[in-house]
């Protein structure tokens, strides 16, 4: 038993310095530890920013491309590029490699984005549907010396109705007492609705005019009244029945100028109409052009291509433009017509260009063509001889 203490009590100093080298080393690694864990900590910073960085980025690309998206091609071509991008292109931020934050350079301002145009929303296109309407708008005066729209105009409102004897009376034949206020409302309702095209036909299929039945003369002086209107509206029934000059007006809440310069539009529309004049009145260029057509030599309609109904001219002649060159070296100023004349006569006649899957430049076809212009020469000469000698 006292040798197994003596032993113990040997063992105990060498146990002693094991653990006391353990505590160093236990020590070490406790400190090796605090250093690891402070730089997982830098770097767990690190990585912070970069994904804040990176967001900023994905952001910043999503916004560019949707204005680039938004980008007016029109627009681009009245861009000055000497002034919208003046200086050093935008910086692009970078992180240093290591591990430290990074500041993010200065990014260059960007360009606005041009606006669209709106011209339903312009003050001179509001001031105009809203008077086409019949709502109160601002009308034009001159402030300064310059046009602004400041001069305010009343809404059209249904008036009072005319109290003319005419309809009081049993055998009159207007109609006027006869249409009822909420007629008249009805009428007004659906004039002002339409557009000023659809007013002015309104106003033409209500208002006829005549010739003035009676015209004195007073003092031995034409008199100036050129014309007679009878105006009329139409009933519940869509039948148009003849009413007074005040009715029509104050149902409208129009007056006279405004109906004369509706039924002074539809005479212009019909004189166009009647200064035209028939198709045998040609001119001398019309007649020249159709002499030269009738003088080239034509072709025989036996390609599946190709149009019945069309007279197609000899393939020596590729284009229209060709054509007409021949044509310029015939005639003189004078007497040549101009290349849409010329081309519209070629459509009123029926000739086309025939244009075949072969091969239209080879040595054959060119000959052709020579021969067809020596053909077209003696022929213009011929008719010229003839004339001529007709009026010698």
């Amino acid at each position: 038993m006292q040798t197994e203490l003596d032993y113990l009590r040997q063992k105990v100093p060498f146990l002693e310095n094991i653990i006391a080298s353990l505590e160093t080393e236990k020590a070490e690694w406790y400190h090796q530890k605090m250093q690891f864990e402070t730089k997982i900590a830098e770097l767990n910073k690190i990585i912070d920013n970069l994904v804040i960085k990176n967001k900023a980025l994905k952001n910043n690309v999503a916004e560019k491309q949707s204005q680039l998206n938004d980008i007016d091609i029109n627009s681009m071509l009245d861009v000055d590029f000497d002034r919208d991008f003046d200086g050093d292109p935008p910086a692009i931020n970078s992180f240093d490699q290591g591990g430290s934050d990074s500041s993010s350079q200065g990014v260059t301002k960007q360009k606005k984005r041009r606006k669209k145009p709106e011209p339903q929303a312009w003050e001179q296109n509001v001031n105009k549907k809203m008077r086409e309407e019949g709502k109160a708008y601002k009308g034009k005066v001159k402030v300064d010396g310059k046009w602004q729209y400041q001069a305010e105009r009343r809404a059209r409102q249904l008036q009072p109705p005319c109290q003319c004897k005419m309809s009081e009376n049993s055998k009159g034949k207007l109609w006027c007492n006869k249409f009822t206020e909420e007629h008249r409302k009805y009428i007004f309702d659906m004039f002002w609705s339409k557009s000023w095209e659809e007013k002015r036909k309104a106003v033409q299929t209500y208002v006829r005019v005549d010739e003035p039945s009676d015209c004195r003369n007073r003092k031995n002086e034409i008199s100036r009244r050129k014309n007679t209107f009878f105006y009329s509206l139409p009933d519940e029934t869509g039948t148009l029945r003849p009413v007074c000059k005040n009715q029509f007006w104050n149902t409208l809440d129009i007056r006279g100028h405004m109906v004369a310069k509706m039924i002074e539009k539809q005479d212009e529309e019909v004189e166009p109409e009647q200064e035209d004049t028939p198709k045998d009145n040609m001119s001398e260029k019309r007649k020249i052009i159709i002499k030269f057509l009738s003088l080239l030599p034509k072709m025989e309609c036996h390609y599946p291509e190709m149009d019945p109904l069309k007279t197609y001219l000899d393939p020596t002649y590729s284009t229209k433009v060709e054509l007409y060159k021949i044509y310029k070296q015939q005639y003189n100023p004078p007497l040549r017509a101009s290349h849409t004349l010329f081309f519209s006569v070629m459509k009123e006649m029926g000739i086309s260009i025939f244009h075949s899957n072969d091969d239209q430049n080879s040595s054959e076809q060119k000959k052709a063509k020579k021969n067809a212009k020596t053909l077209i020469k003696n022929n213009i000469k011929q008719e010229e001889n003839l004339c001529y000698y007709n009026l010698g």
